[in-house]
């Protein structure tokens, strides 16, 4: 039996997400294939450990530990940076700086500017976060759970009991498969 310690960010980086996959394989070459997600479970490991690739996985998931394909910072800055600047430039302190600006002469104007883009900044930053933590709490473990992605939520104290019971199902599940290709090809031999 080998186990295998994977770090999706580190296997990504040095290597095509083929080669993640060619190394999850291999190490479940003689024994059954146990993944625990301990905080988060995103990208690369998100498809690298799944049924769809292959069916002798079993996953499961610490409770409060979180799953999606991206994670809510990187989904909040690329796939929803629309949503943030809209809900920036919506922000009341934005709006009362621009009405200060619409009315101020030219030296105001230059001092609110500048205070406008610092603002906006921050202002960006705490709109990231809420629509993070928005994405987040949506594609939840409990999501994962529900569509396939992971086969059981387990609360930490359970967690050396359950790799145990997994190893040893995932070990009857291959004897049980090699005594069938052995039944199949003994019957066509004959």
């Amino acid at each position: 039996m080998a186990w295998l310690g994977f770090r999706g960010g580190e296997c990504l980086v040095r290597a095509a997400l083929r080669g993640c996959w060619d190394r999850v394989r291999r190490a479940g070459q003689g024994g059954p294939i146990v993944f625990v997600v301990i905080t988060r479970y995103h990208g690369g490991a998100f498809m690298v450990f799944s049924k769809q690739l292959n069916e002798r996985i079993e996953t499961a998931a610490l409770e409060g530990s979180f799953a999606s394909v991206i994670g809510g910072a990187p989904a909040a800055a690329t796939v929803f940076a629309r949503e943030v600047k809209t809900r920036t430039q919506a922000e009341p302190r934005m709006l009362k700086l621009r009405e200060r600006l619409d009315t101020a002469d030219d030296q105001q104007a230059a001092g609110i500017r500048v205070r406008l883009v610092e603002m906006s900044t921050a202002i960006r930053s705490q709109k990231l976060g809420e629509v993070a933590s928005e994405f987040d709490q949506i594609h939840s473990i409990h999501r994962a759970l529900a569509v396939g992605s992971v086969d059981r939520l387990i609360p930490a104290m359970e967690l050396r009991p359950y790799l145990i019971d997994a190893i040893g199902r995932g070990l009857a599940r291959d004897r049980r498969s090699d005594a069938s290709d052995r039944t199949t090809s003994a019957a066509t031999a004959d």
